[in-house]
């Protein structure tokens, strides 16, 4: 890592953790259907980073908490995070989708350790920014996981953290008899 790429890291940090900078730059780099139901004013910056040791030299994170009106502003508001990852390597990286899920689940579980005994009933938005500044440009791997699989429009049907139930609670049990390789 180059130290110019070191420097980029730590200004990146400085204004990102700059709530009025922050504010201003999450303004302008949200997809606007977010933005619009943001309460800007709730922004605050949440002490946790969730880079792993090994990437700590080529990447820097910042987590805010924010307001969320989803059901207009006459409702109460949830919770939603905004995970923002300033990547400075020089090859993009193409499991990028797969490394902000799993960023994306951490801060789901934080969220849930901290929340528990508030009768949780709901998780929080994740919202992803990732900064690129690597030498290829554009960048040119996907930046959404649907388009690592083989099968796009299979995956959109059967996405990650969905599944399939079998619920034997409900099923009668001539319908499980009917199974020819149960033993009856």
């Amino acid at each position: 890592m180059t130290d110019l790429t070191q420097k980029h890291d730590k200004l990146a940090r400085k204004l990102l953790t700059d709530l009025e900078v922050a504010k201003e730059f999450l303004q302008l780099y949200l997809p606007t259907d977010i933005k619009q139901l943001c309460d800007f004013n709730s922004l605050s910056i949440e002490n946790c980073s969730f880079v792993n040791e090994d990437l700590k030299s080529t990447q820097a994170d910042v987590v805010y908490k924010i307001d969320l009106y989803p059901n207009g502003k006459s409702e109460k508001p949830e919770i939603a995070y905004i995970y923002t990852l300033v990547e400075h390597q020089s090859q993009p990286d193409w499991l990028m989708p797969l490394r902000i899920l799993q960023y994306q689940i951490n801060i789901i579980r934080r969220h849930i350790e901290k929340y528990r005994g508030n009768r949780l009933q709901s998780l929080p938005m994740v919202i992803p920014l990732v900064f690129y500044n690597g030498r290829r440009s554009p960048y040119p791997h996907p930046c959404d996981i649907a388009d690592m699989f083989v099968d796009r429009d299979l995956y959109q049907k059967n996405p990650l953290g969905r599944f399939s139930l079998v619920d034997l609670t409900v099923l009668d049990d001539d319908k499980i008899l009917q199974h020819k390789k149960l033993p009856h």
